[in-house]
């Protein structure tokens, strides 16, 4: 089994588009965090689909 890496231990601020579809990385190994770009390959984990219902910055964990 592999491990997730901690990519950071503070949150990432981004300003969330209404409506937009975003993939948050689970595995930490991605090199566009907080989101998604396929590094999961060969893990078990994958990463989290999520949309906003308005336009507002959020705080991701990585």
């Amino acid at each position: 089994m592999k491990l997730p890496k901690i990519f950071s231990k503070a949150p990432i601020a981004i300003d969330a588009i209404k409506d937009k579809k975003y993939a948050w990385c689970s595995c930490g190994l991605s090199e566009n965090q907080p989101f998604c770009n396929g590094a999961h390959k060969g893990f078990e984990f994958t990463p989290k689909i999520f949309t906003k219902k308005e336009d507002k910055k959020i705080y991701l964990c990585n």
